[in-house]
């Protein structure tokens, strides 16, 4: 049997290989980093379905992670609208689930190399490219995370819109919630590395939500950011498979990014399982692949890329505030819509 390489471990890659390891497939994953780890995401799950999960061998890591049933739209501390979701999502941390997605990986024979860097010298047979976000030549925008006890959650998931900005807010294990943004580069906001996200919030005029944080205790080792960030394009090539983040980004406000890697990584296993007993060159396997993944997340993205200005550009954000106040915005189709 053909072994499989996977050059970077989130959860695109591990997932992939823990699929392929409960397959017998053999596989060599790449990490550039370390684990455990703090990384910028919202942190919670929504559509990955539990058959899905179930197929990658890890419905089991996520019994624990909080349901997540109600959301809250918030325009400059002001909440616009509160609803219900269709369908519960999964709160839980990366520092936690990639813990859990390496030592399932690892107990299931998979060979994980960490702090190795694999570059695109070439393309080669039997390699899948999940090494995370490309890095936009050109970005106006940064986002930052936090984890923090002790805050004052008025939804389950908090949406709040703020000039040229927004940022987020769900409770993950242990009391703690998860506080993210993303938000435009503001050279004035320049602070120490544990306020910088508090900066940005008032920068954005998010004062409200700045003051909740503030008042809360902040886990220093949780702090994180990440620069240079793209929502616009599709990493395609005709022999290079690409999944997860190094596919495509999302826009965050969605709670799609998590879901994806692991739809991604679904979506690629069966076919990689027969490229690695012969039955698939390889060529044929990766637009297979691309096929598939095209067909089911091309209307998310389309829907996603074009709501993404009126949540963070001062012009269009009243418009989304007056329809999400007054129930003129059909929530729950561009929710199914966004899946």
């Amino acid at each position: 049997m053909k072994t499989i390489t996977i050059v970077g471990g989130g959860l695109a890659g591990l997932s992939l290989g823990i699929a392929l390891r409960n397959r017998a497939v053999p596989v060599k994953l790449f990490e550039a980093g370390d684990y455990p780890r703090h990384k910028v995401c919202g942190e919670f799950i929504s559509g990955a379905s539990d058959d899905a999960l179930r197929d990658l061998g890890i419905e089991d890591l996520l019994n624990d992670a909080r349901p997540l049933s109600e959301m809250a739209w918030f325009y400059f501390g002001r909440c616009v609208r509160k609803d219900l979701l269709p369908h519960p999502a999964r709160g839980i941390s990366r520092y936690i689930l990639d813990h859990r997605l390496v030592r399932r990986f690892a107990e299931l024979g998979g060979d994980l190399r960490t702090r190795s860097k694999v570059r695109h010298r070439n393309v080669n047979s039997g390699t899948v490219w999940a090494c995370g976000r490309n890095v936009a030549s050109r970005s106006h925008w940064i986002g930052l995370k936090i984890h923090c006890t002790g805050y004052s959650l008025e939804s389950e998931l908090e949406l709040h819109l703020g000039r040229y900005a927004y940022a987020g807010a769900s409770p993950v294990e242990d009391g703690q919630v998860n506080v993210c943004g993303i938000f435009r580069i503001r050279r004035g906001c320049a602070t120490s590395r544990e306020r910088l996200l508090v900066a940005y919030l008032g920068a954005s005029g998010l004062n409200a939500l700045a003051e909740r944080v503030l008042s809360s205790q902040i886990d220093a080792t949780s702090v994180c950011g990440i620069a240079a960030m793209d929502f616009r394009s599709v990493n395609r090539h005709r022999e290079r498979l690409n999944l997860g983040d190094h596919h495509t980004v999302i826009p965050p406000f969605t709670g799609n990014g998590m879901s994806m890697a692991f739809e991604a990584a679904h979506l690629a296993a069966p076919v990689i399982v027969r490229y690695a007993v012969g039955n698939l060159d390889w060529r044929t396997a990766v637009a297979k692949i691309q096929r598939r993944m095209h067909k089911k997340f091309r209307r998310r993205l389309l829907f996603a890329r074009a709501m993404h200005p009126f949540l963070y550009h001062p012009a269009l954000q009243p418009a989304l505030a007056s329809a999400s106040r007054c129930g003129a915005l059909p929530f729950r189709a561009l929710y199914r819509q966004l899946r």
